[in-house]
Formats: structure tokens, sequence, C-alpha cells
């Protein structure tokens, strides 16, 4: 997913350290299908009770308040490298007492 803001792009993948990245991506490939399973239920239901005008104006609101979410709740990556953003998240784990290896160490 890419959500361009300004000049430049901002990737979900650059959101996680590396550690983590897979998982937290596959979590929410599998929130985007469970999703779409419910939005195919909730529009076949709204358009019968609202109408299929007013569902679509629904639609789109939800849609623009994702959008800001995104915007205003994702994290600015752009000025760290996935190095640094790696290493921001082992110096947060050795705070908590973590003591395990990331990657092939």
């Amino acid at each position: 997913m890419k959500f361009s803001k300004g000049a430049g792009a901002e990737h979900s993948a650059e959101a996680y350290p590396t550690s983590m990245r897979g998982t937290a991506h596959g979590l929410i490939a599998a929130l985007g299908k469970c999703g779409g399973v419910a939005g195919t239920f909730a529009f076949t239901h709204a358009s019968d009770t609202l109408g299929v005008k007013y569902t679509f104006i629904v639609g789109g609101c939800l849609a623009s308040l994702g959008i800001l979410c995104a915007a205003f709740l994702t994290p600015n990556t752009r000025v760290l490298t996935l190095a640094e953003i790696d290493e921001d998240w082992k110096a947060y784990l050795e705070q908590q007492g973590w003591t395990g290896v990331i990657g092939d160490q």
C-alpha cells in the first residue's frame, strides 16, 4: 500500500521493524480479507435499509475517515533508514528486558 503525502511517499512496510514486518503484513492482510467479507454483508444490509445513494455516501465518509487515520496515525519513517528503525526496535526490546537475538547473528 502506498499513500502519497506531499512530494514523498510512505510505505506501510517501513512502519514496522524488519523482525516483525512479515507478521504485521500477514495480520493486516488477514484483517483486510475479513473487512471485505464484512463489507459485503454490511453493503447489502445498508442498501436495503438506507438505499444505494446513502449507502455510498456513508461508504465515502468511512473511506475518508480511513485516509485521515492513515495520514495522521501512521508514523513518519521517511526521516529514518530501515536500519535505524531496526536499531530503535532493538533498543526498545532491550529496555523491556528482552535478551534474544534478532536475525542471523
